[in-house]
């Protein structure tokens, strides 16, 4: 790797013994003895690499690097000094630059900054580019946004598309982490590869082990035959594991395992089995908060937080509803061309929260359009609650595409510790008030906590006791 390079050094010595190595090791090299040569230098052409030397008479090392930033902020500045200070190589980082050197140095050491910044630089390019083009763009794969969050998420997912990292996908119920996993695979070199999607929560502790893992013939009751597992399957591509909170504890090792060593043993096998997979996880909950009820492994967490993606809900992003109504519009009414919502019935859409975020949003517009008669979809066409608030209705959204067996008792319980956390959280942990707005009694929400929340009931009731007394 090589590139252009000018260095500031007053000293002649210094300077000119750099020069010739860098010239040797191939890099195309310019040298100035004073900061006012060197900004003359900059602003008339562009430069890869900055080396300039701290202190300087006249003009020193930090405000030729202000001037540079000023004149060309994309070129890469490595300062060099005789008095390392952590207080001067703070200054120099604040002011933008890369890296910082102190004399004396080894030829390789600076070698290696440099080809660092290098690095840095082509990739400071690539993301420029990239966001110029999302800029021009509405949609990415299959999903819509013209916010400063989303393309912030799609430029993210172009930056990570290709590395062989974990990535998890942190957002609420309806926000698109499906989609965001499809794009994911989508923009990497494993396209040509399978993409191979669990719902850890809908295939249920009872099943999941031999779900991902595979198991052999005999191995369980009922285990007639040998079955490969989701991770088999997904070899030599992609496997997206939402809802991995849902993992048991027990099963949380072997996962483990598979992301440090890439290797797998079926159920009731002894047979180590490799498998190139790519592992994209996603999450609506806070890991780290489960990690510390001990509901989560952190050795886990750690392993799959390699990269991170946040979604925003859809009222963190309302820039994006119109769009999104135009898209359903498109997807649902081809029967009805022209079929529009009216101007009152599209206030509506704006002032709703969105709690199933763009989920609900494309059933709601689904919906106008299979009752709407006419041109125009209008207030009435919609659902009550999205006119009234939220209600018992629409507070819940249930992601089913996929399921095989859907545990009843297990998500009535996922959806009371949901609202309940909810309501704690609504009113500042007061007890009372929290169990007016679910509407039960304040012993029904104390029972409830007790169950799903145990931990939390006797810091919420501290909390209560301290707010009574306050009133």
């Amino acid at each position: 790797m090589s590139g252009r390079v000018l260095i500031v050094e007053d000293e002649k010595l210094s300077r000119v013994t750099l020069t010739r190595q860098l010239e040797d090791a191939q890099w195309m090299v310019e040298e100035c003895e004073s900061a006012y040569a060197a900004l003359e230098k900059v602003r008339a052409s562009d430069w890869d690499v900055v080396i300039t030397d701290l202190r300087m008479p006249g003009m020193d090392g930090l405000q030729l690097l202000k001037e540079i930033k000023l004149a060309r902020p994309e070129t890469v500045v490595i300062m060099i000094t005789g008095y390392g200070t952590v207080e001067t190589a703070v200054a120099a980082m604040k002011e933008g630059a890369l890296d910082y050197v102190t004399k004396p140095f080894q030829f390789e050491e600076m070698l290696a900054r440099l080809e660092k910044a290098m690095s840095y630089r082509a990739l400071r390019r690539e993301t420029i580019e990239l966001r110029r083009r999302l800029e021009c763009q509405e949609r990415y794969h299959r999903m819509i946004g013209t916010s400063p969050a989303m393309r912030a998420v799609f430029e993210k997912i172009a930056v990570l598309a290709d590395r062989p990292c974990t990535v998890l996908i942190q957002g609420e119920t309806g926000t698109g982490k499906e989609l965001v996993a499809e794009a994911l695979h989508a923009a990497s070199s494993r396209r040509e590869g399978p993409l191979v999607k669990v719902s850890c929560f809908a295939l249920g502790k009872d099943v999941l082990e031999s779900e991902l893992f595979g198991h052999e013939k005999g191995a369980f009751t009922g285990a007639i035959q040998q079955k490969r597992g989701r991770f088999e399957l997904a070899h030599g591509g992609t496997i997206f594991l939402d809802d991995i909170e849902d993992v048991p504890l027990a099963y949380q090792p072997k996962l483990l395992r598979v992301l440090q060593e890439r290797t797998i043993e079926r159920v009731g096998g002894e047979k180590t089995i490799s498998v190139d997979v790519r592992v994209i996880a996603a999450t609506k909950k806070d890991l780290r908060q489960l990690v510390r009820e001990g509901r989560f492994r952190e050795d886990l967490l750690f392993r799959i937080l390699g990269a991170v993606i946040e979604l925003p809900p859809l009222r963190e992003r309302q820039e994006d509803i119109m769009p999104l109504i135009t898209h359903f519009l498109e997807k649902h009414g081809q029967a009805k061309p022209g079929l529009q919502f009216s101007e009152k019935a599209v206030q509506m859409l704006f002032d709703y929260h969105w709690p199933g975020n763009v989920r609900e949003l494309e059933h709601v517009v689904e919906q106008g359009v299979s009752v709407s008669a006419g041109p125009v979809i209008e207030p009435h066409h919609l659902p009550r609650y999205v006119a009234a608030g939220v209600d018992e209705q629409s507070v819940v959204s249930f992601h089913l595409q996929g399921a095989k067996v859907v545990k009843l008792p297990a998500i009535l319980d996922r959806v009371e510790e949901t609202l309940i956390n909810w309501a704690l959280t609504k009113t500042d942990g007061h007890q009372g008030k929290a169990a007016d707005l679910l509407g039960v009694p304040r012993t029904t929400l104390r029972q409830k906590m007790a169950k799903f929340l145990p931990q939390r009931e006797d810091a919420e009731e501290d909390a209560d006791e301290r707010v009574e007394n306050r009133e």
